[in-house]
């Protein structure tokens, strides 16, 4: 079974979808995995080139990203299941827990701006909790607010600056925020650089777990 993103709104919902399929395997499509950028990231944070992760800021969503019309699936939460978090803010946080490797997250703080059960505007901050420390996890998503739309990973050393879209490069800042350039993904990481790769490499990957 392959499913879009997200597959439930709750934990026990996930959990009744499992006990449902039974025996059969479920898949979920979370293109930003696929991204060179995301394995770049992920490559660089296990070898500890810049020290440990210690952080990981988003910032994502602008006006232009709400539907714009009543008939649209995001302005119902009947069909939408909620707001930019479900639409964009998922994308995100599923990186942000795979990137720290932590199978332990805490919630610490959420606020948001409902309109008719759609949530426009989105602030969190969680902690993702490592072995060798902890790594804080903050974002804000909105459809009322022009944002960078790009994620910061804050490692001892460097911060590491990816963009939501696909790309074979991210930013090299120094502490304190000066800029020191772009890091390319080496030949022997492959990853999407489009959208059209990654939802390749998606129905690629799900149909070679299947075996």
């Amino acid at each position: 079974v392959v499913a879009e993103k997200p597959p439930a709104t709750s934990s026990a919902e996930l959990v009744e979808l499992g006990r449902l399929f039974g025996t059969h395997r479920m898949a979920v499509f979370l293109q930003r995995r696929t991204y060179l950028s995301t394995l770049l990231v992920e490559s660089v944070t296990e070898h500890g080139l810049f020290g440990r992760l210690q952080r990981i800021e988003v910032a994502e969503g602008s006006r232009q990203g709400r539907s714009g019309g009543k008939q649209q699936f995001l302005d119902d939460v009947t069909l939408s299941g909620g707001g930019i978090l479900m639409d964009l803010g998922v994308h995100s946080l599923d990186l942000a827990v795979k990137i720290a490797d932590s199978n332990s997250v805490d919630l610490l703080d959420a606020s948001a701006k409902l309109d008719s059960g759609i949530d426009h505007e989105v602030h969190l901050s969680a902690v993702a909790h490592r072995a060798d420390g902890d790594v804080q996890i903050d974002a804000f998503f909105s459809w009322t607010s022009d944002l960078p739309g790009t994620t910061r990973y804050i490692y001892e050393r460097a911060t590491l600056v990816t963009p939501a879209r696909p790309s074979e490069t991210v930013w090299v800042e120094a502490p304190g925020g000066a800029g020191l350039g772009s890091v390319v993904g080496p030949p022997r990481l492959v990853g999407a650089t489009t959208i059209f790769q990654a939802c390749s490499l998606l129905w690629s990957n799900a149909l070679e777990s299947y075996g």
